[in-house]
């Protein structure tokens, strides 16, 4: 699950550089109309990345509390 759960962050982290990159990329070569959706993928991107790295950090520290509980 650690595994599925890291891999998710990675993604949505590097999902919002692209979309990022995608959006200053736009806003410059076109205009910030076609840009805002990019942006927003951005922010929605980076929402998501904390979330899953929250539920990452929450998943270790209880799987370490039930092993120290174990022993």
């Amino acid at each position: 699950m650690n595994k599925m759960i890291n891999f998710l962050e990675k993604m949505w982290l590097m999902l919002a550089i692209v979309t990022i990159i995608l959006a200053v990329y736009k806003t410059f070569y076109s205009t910030l109309e076609d840009a805002a959706y990019f942006y927003v993928f951005c922010v929605v991107s980076i929402i998501f990345y904390f979330l899953r790295k929250r539920q990452r950090l929450h998943l270790t520290a209880q799987q370490e509390e039930q092993k120290n509980s174990e022993h």
